[in-house]
């Protein structure tokens, strides 16, 4: 009779599944392979120091992006991309983690400044679009007035920005 405990073993060191081994396989292609295609980019996060390789889609549209992260690297709407002497704010992120992570970068065309609790001057680069078609009042019981000068402003998530209060202006 033949003992197959140590092939099995060996079989399962990239997964116990068919489905985890070939995951594995597929992960291990890209990290090793993925940096050489052309669509990969270098770029800073958060204005972290380490630099992180992205896939940049160029589109046809300057300002917006489709991107992807290599695998087991995550990245969240919210957060800021610095690329190509720009900053990029992370419209969307798929929540489904398990390979990759697409998404959507926009580029910031707005500095917006404002003052915080200790009288401290806060700037961020953020997305300024017209939206005159955007309206939403504070309180349903209220009159709402549509203006005519009305954006909507994409901003990055982070410590200053999350004390910043619907009703600041």
């Amino acid at each position: 009779m033949v003992d197959w405990t140590r092939y099995e073993s060996i079989i399962k060191t990239t997964g116990e599944t068919q489905r985890e081994r070939e995951l594995y396989k597929a992960k291990q292609f890209i990290l090793r392979n993925g940096r050489a295609n052309p669509s990969f980019k270098k770029v800073h996060i958060n204005d972290d120091s380490e630099e992180r390789w992205l896939a940049i889609n160029s589109g046809t549209q300057t300002y917006y992006k489709k991107i992807h992260t290599l695998p087991n690297e995550v990245i969240y709407p919210g957060d800021m991309v610095t690329w190509s002497n720009s900053k990029w704010l992370v419209i969307t992120a798929d929540s489904d983690q398990e390979f990759i992570v697409d998404g959507t970068m926009q580029q910031c065309n707005r500095v917006l400044k404002w003052q915080n609790e200790n009288g401290d001057i806060i700037e961020r680069d953020v997305v300024c679009l017209s939206a005159t078609a955007y309206n939403s009042g504070v309180e349903d019981t209220q009159l709402l007035t549509i203006g005519y000068d009305q954006i909507l402003i994409y901003i990055a998530y982070d410590p200053e920005t999350v004390l910043l209060d619907r009703d600041m202006r």
